[in-house]
């Protein structure tokens, strides 16, 4: 049984059911329970019975989840989701009871929700976690991951930076999330023949995503670098439509703020309407990466994200925003795309420019990015691997 943290659409929902849908060809019948959302649409596509909560409560501790000034007010939401919670456990123990064979937890910061269930369901548990863990919080990372060593059977991290952000006691089994080679096209950088180059970003309309950095250096590129064959296209929508008295008051303390309707503004206040094309939310990737050229990944994660991996498939190169110029196992510096800094809109600019005026050049990395792909990332021998877990613990 999985127990998913979000029932939007996004990076952490598209690697779990990539995963799912390669083992249920192997005789492995999955369970969910997940907060009401789109995800709902490929559960249903996938035949998994499935739970929807309100909320599921959550302990974030990963760098872009830490709690801070009012932000601790999140932990009156989690509080408010426990009973959710619990009653989806156990509405889950009376409809799947003897069925379930196993527990597996989407991310690190359902730890806890994890132990309750497995304790409830008498099933070992195995923990996912996606999200590199805020390490300067040294006491309660020492908590989490001795409950990890003392509860789980099998701890899995999606890259080795995530299990780097693990203390050494949390024996750590590193699976890279995935994309199925059959369902990518091959194609390449467009440029030399149509003498232009496209940039685009995949996310969500999160300020984290590097939304504002994009737009920014596109506008560098266009109104101050006077580039003229270069579009730039925006796949993603708000992450949550909110509205009335809870939306009024998430935004007054900070946690909500329409990213979207900034951005349509930006675009307008600086006249780039021609240049910047907003896609708005797609789910077939097909759909996507055949549309633009090189991908931005300018987030504040300071890691590779699914976006990159699922480029490289279809042989194109990214730029990606780290806060340290650390290497990382989905990109190579000027091999397989550009590494960039953080939160530097006039970095993001200048590695365009680069592209712009080296079109060979990201054809060249696009080769090389796919390569890398389909070595690190093809969710059919990275899916085998969990599937090997699951049958030793079992």
């Amino acid at each position: 049984m999985y127990i998913h943290h979000c029932g939007v659409w996004g990076g952490a929902s598209r690697s779990l059911f990539q995963a799912v849908k390669q083992i249920q060809r192997k005789s492995v019948n999955p369970f969910l329970i997940c907060p009401y959302g789109n995800v709902n649409e490929i559960t249903k596509s996938l035949k998994i019975p499935t739970i929807n909560v309100l909320g599921i409560s959550q302990f974030a501790n990963q760098k872009l989840g830490d709690y801070f000034g009012h932000r601790w007010l999140l932990l009156l939401r989690e509080t408010f989701f426990i009973p959710f919670s619990f009653y989806a456990l156990i509405i889950a123990k009376i409809k799947w009871g003897r069925k379930i064979d196993l527990i597996h937890v989407n991310e690190y910061s359902l730890i806890f929700i994890g132990i309750i269930t497995k304790y409830l369901f008498r099933k070992p548990l195995v923990i996912h976690v996606r999200s590199i863990q805020a390490t300067e919080h040294v006491l309660r990372c020492w908590f989490l991951d001795l409950l990890a060593k003392l509860f789980a059977v099998s701890v899995i991290a999606i890259d080795q930076a995530v299990a780097n952000s693990l203390s050494n006691s949390v024996v750590t089994t590193v699976i890279h999330n995935g994309e199925t080679p059959k369902d990518t096209i091959k194609t390449g950088v467009k440029t030399a023949a149509a003498h232009e180059i496209t940039f685009g970003i995949v996310a969500n309309f999160l300020a984290f995503k590097g939304i504002y950095e994009f737009v920014e250096a596109a506008k560098a590129c266009v109104r101050e670098k006077g580039v003229s064959n270069a579009k730039f296209m925006i796949f993603g929508d708000n992450h949550r439509q909110q509205k009335g008295f809870k939306a009024f008051l998430f935004r007054k303390l900070g946690f909500l703020s329409d990213v979207k309707k900034d951005i349509i503004n930006y675009i307008e206040k600086e006249n780039l309407i021609e240049f910047i094309e907003l896609k708005g939310f797609v789910a077939d990737i097909k759909d996507i990466y055949g549309r633009f050229d090189v991908l931005c990944f300018p987030s504040h994660l300071n890691a590779v994200g699914r976006p990159v991996f699922e480029a490289a498939f279809f042989g194109k190169p990214s730029i990606v925003a780290f806060r340290d110029r650390s290497e990382d196992e989905g990109i190579i510096h000027q091999s397989t795309g550009l590494i960039i800094r953080e939160k530097d809109p006039g970095d993001l600019a200048d590695a365009m420019l680069y592209f712009i005026r080296n079109p060979h050049s990201a054809n060249k990395m696009g080769i090389a990015a796919k390569k890398l792909a389909e070595n690190k990332f093809n969710i059919e021998k990275n899916a085998e691997k969990l599937l090997k877990i699951y049958q030793q613990i079992k």
